[in-house]
């Protein structure tokens, strides 16, 4: 983590570029990271971190490296990723679990300790448990696309931990709509029972006056209740975006309502204020490599 967080403080004044020598050789940073407080979080704030550096070579072998994070309370429970990129397409190593490629928490970017506390219902077990129980799950992924549908896949075997995974996720454009899915089966890795399936369906709508998202969540393998996550975004100005956003399960105790307001700072920067239906209040600055 030292590494990462070192690589990229040299990287910020080039954030998303790819630093190339003009051999086919270079750097590449992508993600976001996320720095606020809330008010469901005791002590000073609360930190989210979702990066991937890429190292490439003219000889189509490279190494990707990754953290999912956050930091709250002294503690941040984390995912790194480290894998052998061959070609575009397959990597090898501790890799990204297909399922959490598609339809993430609208809460992410704008109230990422809400993101945090329903983790497990929209988050791949292979994740969860890397988080949560420190499994180190190792595999290989496989991304494309076929006839208009980007589609991965991966398959982790986490001897600490215990268990094997395998996700699919695929997802696909009509216009103005975008429909993808994931799903994400979990056996004992002695013996192969079957600790269950992860699965997510969700539709969003991406036009200029605004972007809405519907989600279904049945995070079996995870043992969290079935839930519903919503969010509807429209701009007011170029800068200004006002949302509305939901996280609903049947056990009304793990649910979230919040409306949220995003103004944009420059090309990168994003300042969120959220307010939730318990009277909670987050604010962050997020940045984008």
């Amino acid at each position: 983590m030292r590494v990462i967080a070192v690589l990229c403080s040299l990287l910020c004044p080039w954030p998303g570029a790819l630093l190339a020598d003009g051999s086919g050789s270079g750097l590449s940073l992508s993600g976001t990271v996320t720095g606020g407080f809330s008010s469901e979080i005791d002590g000073t704030g609360i930190g989210r971190f979702d990066l991937t550096l890429g190292v490439t070579s003219r000889h189509a072998i490279g190494l990707e490296v990754g953290l999912y994070s956050f930091l709250r309370n002294g503690s941040h429970p984390h995912e790194t990723y480290g894998a052998l990129t061959l070609g575009e397409h397959l990597r090898v190593g501790v890799v990204r679990p297909a399922h959490d490629s598609v339809l993430t928490s609208p809460f992410a970017l704008v109230a990422p300790a809400v993101e945090d506390a329903t983790l497990p219902a929209s988050r791949a077990y292979a994740t969860e448990k890397a988080m949560q129980r420190t499994a180190v799950p190792v595999g290989l992924s496989w991304t494309g696309e076929t006839a208009g549908t980007r589609w991965s896949a991966s398959a982790h075997d986490a001897r600490k931990g215990g268990f094997r995974a395998l996700s699919l996720a695929a997802e696909r454009s009509f216009d103005a709509w975008t429909l993808a899915a994931a799903v994400e089966t979990v056996t004992t890795r002695d013996g192969g029972d079957r600790i269950g399936t992860n699965a997510k369906l969700g539709l969003g709508l991406h036009t200029e006056r605004l972007d809405a998202g519907l989600t279904l969540l049945a995070p079996r393998a995870n043992r969290v209740p079935d839930a519903v996550e919503m969010d509807v975004t429209v701009p007011v100005t170029p800068a200004l975006r006002l949302g509305a956003l939901a996280h609903l399960e049947h056990r009304r105790s793990g649910s979230h309502v919040a409306l949220s307001a995003e103004y944009g700072l420059g090309r990168s920067d994003t300042l969120a204020v959220t307010v939730g239906d318990r009277g909670a209040v987050h604010a962050g600055l997020t940045h984008r490599f």
